[in-house]
């Protein structure tokens, strides 16, 4: 536990993947126990969401976050992700600046 969270699952897939252009994740990935509830609520496969968010479908969010996410690349940013299941609740995925790791969380507890 973590911070009063638990944390579900850190894996490291041993696959690195491009985000959009050239921007290179090496495939940590975090789901909080939240996320895996919201996705199994839902009949939701997260993987589907993360192959959204690794080709540049990054959903629900703001212009500005769009922006910054074609960007980021290039200054080293992190790339963020928001997704509106079925039941209202969000899924946000968010790949660090460094892409050390990508973490998919919801906004739900």
């Amino acid at each position: 536990m973590k911070g009063g969270k638990k944390i579900w699952a850190l894996a490291r897939t041993g696959h690195s993947a491009t985000i959009q252009a050239n921007d290179v994740t090496n495939a940590y990935v975090l789901l909080t126990t939240a996320a895996v509830t919201a996705l199994k609520a839902t009949a939701t496969e997260g993987v589907f969401l993360l192959h959204r968010h690794l080709h540049g479908d990054w959903g629900n969010i703001t212009s500005q976050d769009s922006l910054q996410n074609e960007i980021a690349p290039l200054l080293s940013w992190r790339v963020l992700s928001r997704y509106t299941l079925a039941q209202g609740t969000e899924i946000w995925i968010i790949s660090e600046a460094d892409r050390a790791m990508t973490t998919i969380m919801s906004t739900r507890h």
